[in-house]
């Protein structure tokens, strides 16, 4: 069916589809608004000048850290991402047992909010973490890491932790029911890994829920709304 609009009716037409659009696009807005996300990042780098002593390969780092002391989560926030960050690393020379070990432990007990312990391994090439001790009682191996190019060049690497696990690390266990907060990294490098730091990086999103009152004005206007349509 071909349908012909008079010309001086296209004005009309097209003034009144861009008032609905603006009405309903202003309304969507609100809604937007209203259950708006944003996100925060929260970094935390050992004591010291950070770098964990280079990694010296004759021993074995435990970094323990209390989140309590640097999370502060609101009632709608939640953790969405956990990385562990190694800045400017390069193994210092070609050896056979060329590893780094990265684990998540999960601490007895904590020397302030933020401590190292370092326990002698001497080179040793398996991953001291791998047997649980009196300072932990369980370990988790994140990854590896092999430097590809040795001393000639250094890298930026990232070790992305299993957000599950590391929620399920920091919660309150049932058997050590002071600990919950509590995390712990175990790094053994069979190398000596040179590094200008090592930063844990946690991100978080929070998102404001409407208030009952404010969803009761949204509703009232999508009624008005409906409402003049009809009297249209």
């Amino acid at each position: 069916m071909l349908l012909i609009i008079n010309n001086k009716f296209v004005p009309l037409i097209v003034k009144f589809f861009l008032k609905e659009c603006l009405m309903y696009k202003l309304l969507v807005s609100v809604l937007l608004a209203a259950a708006v996300s944003f996100g925060d990042i929260i970094t935390i780098s050992p004591p010291g000048a950070g770098d964990i002593r280079d990694l010296d390969h004759n021993y074995a780092y435990l970094w323990r850290i209390d989140l309590n002391s640097y999370l502060n989560l609101q009632p709608n926030e939640t953790i969405t991402g956990v990385s562990l960050f190694f800045d400017n690393i390069t193994d210092w020379t070609n050896e056979v047992n060329d590893i780094l070990w990265v684990n998540m432990v999960d601490p007895n007990y904590i020397h302030g909010s933020n401590s190292v312990t370092f326990y002698t391994d001497n080179q040793n090439p398996s991953n001291f973490f791998s047997i649980i001790r009196r300072q932990y009682f369980r370990t988790t191996l994140i990854d590896t890491w092999s430097d590809p190019n040795s001393a000639s060049q250094t890298d930026d690497i990232t070790f992305n932790i299993d957000l599950a696990a590391f929620l399920d690390y920091i919660s309150d266990d049932p058997t050590h029911t002071d600990q919950a907060g509590w995390i712990g990294f175990g790094l053994d490098g069979d190398c000596h890994y040179w590094n200008d730091g090592v930063r844990l990086v946690i991100n978080t999103t929070t998102t404001n829920v409407p208030e009952p009152t404010l969803l009761s004005l949204l509703g009232c206007g999508l009624l008005g709304l409906l409402f003049i349509r009809r009297k249209r």
